[in-house]
Parts: C-alpha cells; sequence; structure tokens
C-alpha cells in the first residue's frame, strides 16, 4: 500500500526547515479517547510512563509513571487513533503502516480523558486532571481533542476554584494548549460555554463554517484564519484499518498542534531544549499563513484559529 506523508498537505508559505525537524524535541500531551498503539504506524507510542488513563481508580496526576493497557474506546473507528496517526505515524520503522504524521519525531504522552477504558465516558473532572497531568509531565504542547459544556461543572460539583488553579498551573508551565472547538453547527458564544475551551490559557481550533462569505467580518478578525484549505488525506482507524479523513474539528486540532510542534522544533534548536514562548511559536505561524480572501469560502474544509472568548459566527 502507497505511502501517505501528511507533510504534503503542509502549506507551501510553512519553511522546509520547520517541515524538515518533523517535530523532533518537543514534547506533545495528546489528551482524547485513547489510542491503539498496536497499530503498526503507532506502534512506537507504546512506551512506559508514556501512556495514562484518568479513569484508573489509582489515577493521581502527580503519578508520572504511566499505565500498561490502553483502548480506543470511542465507537466505530475510534477517536484517538485516527489523529495521532496524523500527527504521529510513523511509515518508515513499519512496513505494513503508510502513514507518516506531520510531525512523527516528537515525543508523545497519551493520556486517556474518560470513566471508563471500554466504553468513552466524558467528564470535565476528567478533562482537567489530563491538562494538571500535562503540566507535571512538563510537556511544551497540549493538543485535546475533548470539550463539554461548562454546565458540566455544576452537575459533577467542580468549583470555580479548582478550574482557575489548573489554568494558573498552565500559564506558570508555559505549555502552549490547543483544544478543539465542539462540532456545532452554531458558534455563537460556544467558546465561552465550554471547557477547557473557556479557559484563558487555551486556543480553541475549529473548521470554518460554510457560509464564509457572510461571516467575513468576524473570521477575518482572528489571529490566524485559514491556515489550510483543501485538505484530503488518510488516517488509521482503531484496529488498524486505513480510511479517507473525515474533516473535523478534532481534525483541525490535530493539524493545529502538529504544525506548533514543527515551528517550536526549529526554535528549539535556535534557542535550547529547554526553550518555551508559546506566544513567539503563535506568531510564527500566524505569519506563515497564506493570505486570507473572501473567496476561500468555496472551501467546506478550511481550517480556522480562534482566541475570541465570545465567538459570534
Amino acid at each position: 500500500m502507497a505511502l501517505f506523508d501528511w507533510s504534503s498537505q503542509v502549506p507551501d508559505t510553512f519553511p522546509t526547515e520547520w517541515i524538515a525537524t518533523k517535530g523532533r524535541g518537543v514534547k506533545i500531551a495528546f489528551i482524547d479517547t485513547g489510542v491503539d498503539v498496536s497499530v503498526p504506524a503507532l506502534k512506537h507510542l507504546d512506551r512506559n510512563g508514556r501512556k495514562f488513563f484518568t479513569g484508573r481508580t489509582d489515577f493521581s496526576p502527580a503519578n508520572l509513571s504511566g499505565v500498561g493497557a490502553m483502548t480506543d474506546s470511542f465507537p466505530d473507528h475510534g477517536h484517538g487513533t485516527l489523529y495521532a496517526s496524523l500527527m504521529a505515524g510513523r511509515a518508515d520503522e513499519n512496513p505494513e503502516g503508510y502513514i507518516q504524521g506531520i510531525a512523527s519525531e516528537s515525543e508523545y504522552f497519551i493520556i486517556k480523558a474518560s470513566r471508563n477504558n471500554i466504553e468513552h465516558e466524558d467528564s470535565v473532572r476528567d478533562i482537567l486532571l489530563a491538562l494538571e497531568l500535562a503540566c507535571n509531565l512538563d510537556v511544551d504542547i497540549v493538543i485535546s481533542g475533548i470539550s463539554l459544556l461548562k454546565t458540566n461543572l455544576r452537575h459533577e460539583n467542580i468549583p470555580s476554584a479548582e478550574v482557575e488553579r489548573v489554568e494558573q498551573l498552565i500559564s506558570k508551565k508555559k505549555l502552549l494548549v490547543f483544544c478543539a472547538l465542539k462540532n456545532w453547527e452554531n458558534w455563537s458564544g460556544i467558546v465561552a460555554r465550554t471547557v477547557p475551551n473557556s479557559l484563558s490559557t487555551v486556543h480553541s481550533i475549529a473548521l470554518a463554517p460554510r457560509q464564509v462569505s457572510l461571516n467575513w467580518e468576524n473570521i477575518q478578525k482572528q489571529p490566524i484564519p485559514f491556515l489550510l484549505s483543501g485538505v484530503k488525506g488518510k488516517v488509521h482507524t482503531r484496529g488498524g484499518h486505513t480510511i479517507d479523513l473525515t474533516i473535523s474539528n478534532s481534525c483541525a486540532v490535530a493539524i493545529m498542534g502538529a504544525l506548533a510542534a514543527l515551528c517550536m522544533s526549529h526554535l528549539k534548536s535556535q534557542n535550547g531544549p529547554s526553550w518555551k514562548d508559546p506566544d513567539q511559536v503563535l506568531q510564527q505561524i500566524s505569519a506563515c499563513c497564506p493570505p486570507l480572501t473572501e473567496s476561500a469560502g468555496s472551501e467546506n474544509n478550511l481550517v480556522v484559529y480562534s482566541i475570541s472568548k465570545n465567538i459570534q459566527v
């Protein structure tokens, strides 16, 4: 089966020296539904101290030893596995696999944020535990494909002080945190109504709305508007099958996180391995965005970056 290399989808405006790094030297915490690490292109992720499950009875964000078994408990094809292959797939080390991810040389910490290891059960508490763990692991970038409504805070009896504590910890550790917006048609105020998107330290990622021209004034205000257009690619499912990518907000956040890893890897090579400056990474990516035009609205699968807490689209 022919190789599909996700670097072919990186915009021509991105420096070749960034792409060549493959994200080397960057630590990434991937918060999602788990990853099937038995998939050939993802076997390199199956390492001690690199897999965590917040639903374990003995889980603690202070315990950095990781866990052994992990599943991708999302129904059908899985969820975390799809986007892990987009970011971290290694075709060169696995002849049976053929997905080469954008940032295949980054160091990944897989954090399954769920109450249940067999059937996925979302909870805000698990998201917050995953974020705290990422801080304790001292990663550079956090990529989360999970977000929930803030009303869950009340249902789960989570005080606002706990959310603020995690928010301050992210800021202190200088983590670059990306989270997918929920896949809803109506974006009105959605960033402010979801967790962890509403945290000031979290950058929300979503696709452009279908009717770009009707929302042009708002869209062009975003710090990183249309980063990619016409994205088409392959991903591995839970179980190791290969399918065409279905464009979604979770896909968008995986692409954004992986591209940020390329940029950060290059900057670390210039400034030293311990270098961290999330704002500079975002500025560098923004400078590489292709020019935004209203005619881009003809595409249905454009990746949009937004930090607005009250987006009205």
